[in-house]
């Protein structure tokens, strides 16, 4: 049988990156927001200032909690080749770097990563021994190149290195760093989950720009504030984020049977191909938003009903006044048609009233569709009478 966490694992260390690099920026620009930090370039995450990197930090991610962090590791060893091999490349090496080696494993006590993390126990002196009697007694063939890159190294070079590691063990695993940066979120607002998806979201697409950045540009902290501040807006209590900005055109088979409504409330008026394919992207987007909100609990169901209801009500007055422009009580089919493309013209461009005041999406658009779905709304004099049977055709098949 195959290992479940053999393709999983090395998938899930690439994004635990990701989101680390999020959640110690969050961290950083409480405090400095000029700080820079960069992904996969001068280590997993460093932070920089003008390209000199002032943290370098590794990243070991577990999925199994009882990983340790033995004084024989091939994660602790492995790492402190890569910084050997970069000391030994770099005699300029900054007096105030920090080499910082982050785990989800423990370090067992007494170990050599204990002797090196933060605190009152703190022991380079001990660390340095206990990693000199490792590499004269180990045998590993794994780490061989790890103990050749540090007895490499000059007795001075090899204190200065150890005066700079720092193992911060039993770190949060990628899941629990949701849970943190959700904390930190919610001093920004009083939705810090809607608020993390979206930042996330915008966070991974910037790093793909970042890795493909061939000047390797770090990220900035203002950069990362002044999104933050951007969907904060969003989620304020006059406002709602809009997640599906852009026009899109979507063919009728992404519709199911009891969503094609309002796409025969088109036929009726003998909408454009083009048009129809629009309408039914308005539909899908307004469709998708109403829902998203309500999953994040940004709006609440009579919130919708409500603006449904003014929707209604101004389509009310604008097909009351189409009637009455009938000039006779059966009036021939071109005219009808013509009629109805006149009031969806007006649902299609009016600027109607937004959901909330100061959002700026298209969603009424959209949300007419969703009406015209329901037969609560129409374009064609005769919908009602028309249609009628499709209502009672899509219950049944729900039932």
């Amino acid at each position: 049988m195959a290992n479940k966490f053999s393709a999983n694992a090395p998938t899930l260390g690439y994004l635990y990156q990701i989101r680390y690099a999020l959640f110690v920026l969050l961290q950083r620009i409480a405090n400095d927001p000029d700080a820079q930090i960069s992904i996969e370039f001068l280590d997993d995450v460093a932070f920089e200032h003008n390209g000199t990197p002032l943290e370098l930090h590794q990243l070991k991610h577990h999925i199994k909690k009882e990983a340790s962090l033995t004084n024989s590791s091939a994660d602790l060893w492995k790492t402190i080749r890569i910084w050997c091999e970069n000391l030994d490349k770099d005699s300029n090496v900054s007096q105030e770097i920090a080499l910082i080696l982050v785990t989800t494993a423990t370090a067992p006590n007494g170990s050599i990563a204990s002797k090196l993390r933060h605190g009152s126990s703190r022991d380079e002196g001990e660390a340095l021994g206990k990693m000199l009697k490792v590499i004269e007694d180990s045998s590993s063939v794994t780490n061989q190149p790890c103990y050749n890159a540090f007895k490499s190294l000059s007795k001075k070079q090899q204190q200065f290195l150890i005066s700079k590691i720092q193992i911060v063990d039993q770190s949060p695993n990628i899941a629990d760093l949701e849970d943190k940066i959700i904390k930190r979120l919610r001093l920004s607002t009083r939705f810090p989950q809607p608020l993390k998806s979206r930042l996330e979201g915008w966070w991974f697409e910037r790093v793909i720009n970042h890795l493909m950045d061939e000047n390797h540009e770090a990220i900035g902290g203002i950069e990362l504030q002044n999104k933050i501040d951007s969907i904060s807006d969003d989620l304020r209590p006059d406002n709602l984020p809009n997640d599906f900005p852009t026009l899109v055109e979507k063919d009728e088979t992404s519709l199911s049977s009891n969503e094609r409504i309002f796409v025969e409330q088109l036929r009726l008026i003998l909408l454009g191909d083009t048009r129809l394919r629009f309408a039914i992207g308005d539909y899908y987007r307004a469709f998708s938003q109403r829902t998203k909100w309500l999953a994040e609990g940004l709006v609440l169901p009579d919130e919708l009903e409500k603006y449904e209801t003014m929707l209604v009500g101004e389509w009310r007055r604008y097909f009351e006044i189409m009637k009455e422009e009938m000039v006779s009580s059966l009036p021939d089919e071109n005219r009808m048609i013509e009629l109805g493309k006149s009031i969806f013209k007006w649902a299609e461009t009016n600027n109607h009233l937004p959901i909330r005041r100061d959002f700026s999406g298209d969603f009424a658009r959209g949300s007419y569709h969703i009406l015209s779905n329901d037969l609560k709304v129409g374009w064609h004099p005769e919908f009602q009478t028309r249609l009628s049977h499709l209502i009672t055709q899509a219950v049944s098949q729900l039932v």
